[in-house]
């Protein structure tokens, strides 16, 4: 939530908040169905590491994203509060 308020205007963060909530939400019930599903048929193994490969997707994304920001907004503002 922090990286959020880091990207969005203070004005639109309220909305930028529901949005992200909305999608884990989405993300949780459908995480939750699919993993049960292939934990039921095929195997609690073929679950874990389908779960590992989609938090290594979403790490890969988010290192991505933070090196590609061309202005370097995100890491100064890092840089500023932290440093």
């Amino acid at each position: 939530r922090a990286f959020i308020a880091d990207l969005v205007p203070q004005g639109a963060r309220g909305s930028a908040y529901a949005v992200f909530h909305t999608i884990v939400g989405l993300g949780v019930i459908v995480g939750g169905y699919t993993l049960g599903h292939i934990w039921d048929t095929l195997s609690p193994s073929a679950a874990f590491h389908l779960a590992s490969v989609g938090s290594l997707l979403g790490f890969l994304i988010l290192l991505i994203l933070l090196v590609s920001d061309k202005r370097g907004k995100s890491l100064q503002l890092y840089h500023q509060k932290y440093t």
